[in-house]
């Protein structure tokens, strides 16, 4: 369970850093970061955890391009 939990916080964590890349600065570090948090929250109890990190990568994207107002 531990290394489970290693391997979500390590996903999150490049999650937020490949979206901070992303988005070349249009948005403070602590939006981003709070963001994938959030989506993070929504899926955290997913009975199947594979997909966790890409769904929340996806989320997070999809909400702060929305916040950018920007169409994906």
């Amino acid at each position: 369970m531990v290394s489970q939990d290693n391997d979500l916080s390590n996903a999150l964590q490049q999650a937020t850093d490949r979206l901070q890349h992303e988005l070349g600065g249009q948005l403070p570090s602590e939006t981003i970061a709070e963001c994938v948090s959030d989506a993070f929250d929504e899926l955290r109890d997913a009975r199947v955890k594979t997909y966790v990190p890409v769904l929340t990568y996806r989320l997070a994207r999809e909400r702060l391009s929305l916040l950018l107002g920007h169409r994906n």
